[in-house]
């Protein structure tokens, strides 16, 4: 018996794949995509010529998928710099995975060889495998990576899945009880994902304040105003990923601290930069930006090199103590404000620019009246820290080492945060109770005591320098690195003045996890290769980036289009076009038998299996005349070609050429033998 449909179409129904994904384009948007490949799918319905690949061309669609998938991955990395990166990988799966399906559908076999996919395959026997249903989950998983805010997924979802699910259904069932468990498990499905949405937002509504006052606060930066994590309760932790690069100009040693932002005025927990107003940096050459400083102090000016990667179109420059040019900056425009901020504004990119200082020298504005101002509430307990160390009586100098000794000496440094406690604010907790915390704390309490004994001062927040990376031959700077320390106005300059206990350093070190050092190589790598692609724009030089892509082409063209010559066969069409997809086993000679025994009256029923059948027909014994008619022979000898024919239905390794053969043959042999003897019942 021939197969009743042609096994080049695929067994999912005609349409359900092109349909489905043209539900993928429209989830995600990408229409663009979605219509020339449904197009490309459903024409191999109606294109009667197909290419006999072997595993060598199966491979080379396998691997230009990789390409792509890898492509794809690397452009994501070096432009997104968001967890957006894994929904878009997910998005673009149909079209990444698009050359192995279409090698699919375009061949005489119709299926893949597995042993394609494999590079360890050593398998001689090839080892076929059907990708469309596979290929048709793939693209509903892309489809929910649209994120769509309204049920036009599920409902997508639950119809394409109903109609593959009722062609691959049961005969034994009602369509009536199929329909009925379809219709509770969409229910089920549907509460359940009510139940997982609300539990979103609950989780999102209880980390959103956490996030902002313990991570943000560091990467996105406002030269206003800053909200400390003083006075908060839980415990503050930081990102261990790369933020800066710095590499000192040779036999120079890098600054302690790389300053972001300074502020002058506190309210419990905000600290405020009062009538900030930014103004142009002059930009002396190209890319090349000189700042303007408040003092002209004769020293020694250093340099040094820093590399980061700017995320929003307007962003704070991370500098040290006493920049005056930065050299290499590629910028629309550079702004700087009277506390030592500078301000870029660009395209958002990875940058890597040279800065000369001096950290005797200064580029914050000359002291105003709000760096001596006091909250009331602050009072008590800074009065009687003062009178507890006798501050008083001492002058600039000694009063910053004494408070230099009392902070080493007296606090331990901690990420637990507790609020306030039996005294009025948070900061009267840490010097008069608790005398533990972070940086914050210590700079906080610095900066209102030294102006308490009238000492202008301010508030400061940016980076420590102190980890050495041999793997880079410079310093990295990471997120967990974010300081606060505080600015003293003394002989008419701004220094620098920490008080956080030094092991503050090795308390968040020891935190880390040994796991660090496999993102820290995925950074390197893309450190490396934004160096490149720099240095490349700098010296007018992308022309020969783009070069590169010919020998790229050329590979992915000798691919697909081997020095072999593929043939090409046309398939003759087989009844209507509509109708054809293929079930495996469906051109099995057991149904020569079928046939033979329905013509005699002996008709399996359509709810009855193979097996079934043969227990009715031994339950019912034959009357032939013959005497060397064996029906139990003939029935086992049945039995047998059953067995083969159920794996060629329904294993999904099939059958090798060797069990195929014998299949037929065992047929064939049961037809010779017994057909003539039964058809004399008639």
């Amino acid at each position: 018996m021939q197969s009743r449909s042609n096994p080049k179409y695929g067994k999912i129904p005609p349409l359900l794949l092109g349909t489905t994904i043209l539900f993928w384009g429209w989830q995600t948007e990408l229409w663009f995509l979605a219509i020339p490949i449904a197009l490309i799918m459903e024409g191999s319905r109606f294109v009667p010529w197909r290419w006999n690949f072997g595993v060598e061309e199966f491979r080379q669609a396998a691997n230009f998928c990789a390409l792509l998938l890898v492509s794809q991955i690397l452009y994501l990395f070096f432009t997104e710099k968001s967890l957006q990166i894994i929904f878009t990988v997910f998005q673009w799966f149909p079209a990444v995975t698009l050359p192995l399906l279409v090698a699919q559908f375009y061949s005489t076999k119709n299926r893949v060889d597995a042993r394609a996919l494999f590079l360890s395959s050593q398998k001689s026997e090839p080892i076929y495998w059907d990708l469309t249903y596979p290929y048709f989950a793939l693209s509903l998983l892309s489809a929910s990576a649209g994120n769509g805010r309204n049920i036009s997924f599920y409902l997508g979802l639950l119809i394409l899945s109903a109609i593959a699910i009722w062609y691959l259904r049961s005969p034994r069932f009602s369509p009536t009880l199929w329909a009925s468990l379809l219709i509770v498990a969409a229910l089920m499905g549907m509460v359940g994902h009510v139940a997982l949405h609300n539990l979103h937002l609950e989780l999102k509504r209880s980390t959103m304040q956490w996030v902002i006052a313990h991570f943000s606060r560091y990467n996105a930066i406002d030269p206003n105003q800053t909200n400390t994590a003083i006075g908060d309760i839980g415990r503050l932790k930081l990102s261990n990923q790369i933020l800066l690069r710095v590499k000192p100009d040779p036999n120079t040693l890098p600054p302690k601290l790389i300053r972001r932002v300074s502020y002058n005025r506190y309210s419990s927990p905000m600290w405020v930069a009062t009538n900030s107003e930014f103004t142009p940096v002059t930009s002396t050459s190209k890319n090349n930006w000189e700042l303007s400083l408040s003092t002209q102090n004769q020293t020694t000016t250093k340099g040094l090199t820093i590399a980061t990667t700017l995320e929003e179109e307007k962003e704070i420059l991370s500098l040290p103590q006493g920049s005056s040019k930065i050299e290499k900056l590629l910028a629309e425009k550079l702004e700087q404000n009277q506390y030592g901020v500078v301000q870029i504004t660009g395209e958002p990119s990875f940058v890597s620019y040279r800065v000369a200082y001096d950290d005797k020298q200064s580029i914050d504005s000359p002291l105003i009246e709000d760096d001596l101002a006091i909250p009331i509430s602050e009072k008590p307990a800074l009065d009687y820290i003062i009178e507890e160390l006798n501050l008083r009586e001492k002058s600039p100098q000694e009063i910053l080492d004494t408070l230099q000794v009392f902070f080493n000496t007296k606090f331990d440094y901690s990420l637990e945060l507790t609020g306030r406690r039996r005294y009025i604010t948070p900061l009267s907790t840490f010097l008069l109770e608790k005398r533990a915390g972070h940086c914050e704390y210590f700079a906080t309490a610095t900066t209102l005591l030294l102006r308490s004994l009238g000492i202008p001062a301010r508030y400061a927040i940016g980076y420590s320098v102190h980890e050495f990376n041999k793997w880079e031959n410079q310093f990295v700077v990471r997120g967990r690195n974010a300081h606060a320390w505080t600015l003293v106005y003394i002989d008419g300059v701004w220094r620098e003045f920490d008080t956080t206990p030094a092991s503050w350093i090795a308390f968040e070190d020891a935190a880390v996890s040994s796991w660090g050092r496999v993102g820290d190589f995925f950074s390197l790598l893309s450190f490396k290769i934004a160096l490149g692609v720099q240095y490349l724009k700098d010296q007018n030089g992308m022309i020969y980036l783009w070069l590169l892509l010919i020998p790229v082409i050329w590979i992915v063209i000798r691919w697909f289009y081997p020095q072999k010559k593929i043939k090409a066969e046309k398939i003759t069409k087989q009844g209507n076009m509509s109708d054809q997809y293929i079930i495996p086993g469906l051109d099995s000679e057991i149904y020569l038998i079928e046939t033979t025994l329905n013509d005699l009256g002996l008709i399996r029923n359509s709810h009855e299996t193979w097996q079934q059948w043969l227990k009715r027909l031994q339950q019912n014994p034959l009357s032939i005349s013959e005497t060397n008619f064996n029906q139990k022979q003939m029935l086992e000898e049945l039995e047998t070609i059953v067995k083969l024919h159920y794996r060629y239905r329904f294993d999904p390794q099939g059958l090798n050429s060797i069990q195929r053969s014998q299949l037929k043959s065992c047929t064939q042999s049961w037809l010779d033998t017994y057909a003539t003897k039964i058809e004399s019942l008639s």
